[in-house]
């Protein structure tokens, strides 16, 4: 449980430079080579000069903190390639070029790790070749890495502060602001029953929007008020019925190999939906109102095309 508390204590604490930190105490990991893989080199690409300032500052820091070398005997090198982290400095980040690799190497899920053959992960900026002491982000899906991770002993949920954040928006007045708002809360259908059916209003009135403003480009968006296509009282009844759900979700359990699993399903005229729970062992064996169900998984969905026209008996039989 240590380790637990120190991830919820420094959650928010990210380390954005290098520093001289001890290597993680983890079983190295082992990139495995398809069959018939030869080495190969590629040519350094050509960088404007303030990306090569930046090339030479990081492949520098790097060296410092031993974590690149200079290994000019290499053939096995990949260009490097700058871009732009998308935040609001517009600070630059250094990747990879992996197409290749990842192509010649086995899927290697893990930890951070040593390779036997380093030179795998070799780079090969304007100023050099260098190769890397430890696996690189991203090469062979060496390494998975979380922003922030809280663990709950009680179930699978998600984070109450941006489920607070849901609930305290202001009603939609554009078309773009209720298309990120539903974009935003389908994140949780998973953990809301008939979810589909909640925001089926709310879903009719984006998609006339949608196809009076007579283009899908997101920046026409903004210019499309919703109460020139049919927003009403309705709508904003459905909003609020949306976020009520969604400060009352209910937590997914953890499954357990040894519990019974079962699955649920039931279907409208218009849509269908599923539940898979988990019960104690011998729990089925008692009558209903006394069995303790934990949900795992619940989906819901629309019918379409061809299916609409069904009976609502005969769908229910499909499911």
């Amino acid at each position: 449980m240590e380790s637990v508390d120190l991830f919820i204590k420094y959650g928010d604490i990210l380390l954005v430079e290098f520093a001289a930190d001890p290597p993680v105490k983890v079983t190295p990991l082992q990139v495995i080579f398809k069959e018939g893989f030869t080495p190969f080199m590629a040519k350094s690409r050509r960088y404007p000069p303030l990306h090569r300032d930046y090339l030479d500052k990081r492949l520098a820091d790097l060296m410092r903190h031993y974590l690149l070398y200079h290994n000019p005997d290499s053939r096995w090198e990949r260009p490097r390639v700058l871009s732009y982290d998308g935040g609001i400095t517009g600070d630059k980040c250094s990747n990879r070029s992996d197409g290749m690799a990842n192509a010649t190497s086995g899927s290697s899920s893990g930890e951070f790790g040593r390779i036997k053959i380093r030179n795998y992960f070799t780079v090969v900026p304007p100023n050099g070749i260098f190769t890397a002491y430890r696996v690189i982000m991203g090469s062979s899906d060496a390494v998975a890495y979380a922003l922030k991770i809280r663990f709950l002993s009680e179930g699978i949920n998600h984070c109450a502060s941006h489920v607070q954040g849901f609930c305290e928006l202001e009603p939609p007045e554009t078309e773009a602001e209720l298309e990120q708002f539903l974009c935003a809360v389908n994140g949780t259908r998973n953990n809301i029953p008939n979810y589909t059916t909640l925001v089926k209003d709310l879903q009719d009135v984006l998609q006339y929007a949608t196809e009076s403003a007579g283009s899908r480009k997101k920046r026409n968006f903004m210019n499309v008020l919703l109460q020139d296509h049919g927003w009403s009282s309705k709508h904003d009844a459905g909003l609020q019925l949306i976020k009520g759900v969604l400060s009352a979700m209910v937590p997914m359990a953890h499954p357990k190999d040894t519990w019974d699993m079962c699955l649920y399903t039931d279907a409208s005229q218009d849509h269908w939906g599923a539940i898979i729970t988990q019960v104690e062992p011998g729990a089925l064996s008692k009558p209903r109102a006394e069995q303790n169900h934990f949900p795992l998984a619940s989906v819901s969905e629309l019918f379409k095309g061809s299916m609409l026209n069904g009976r609502r008996l005969k769908k229910k039989r499909l499911l």
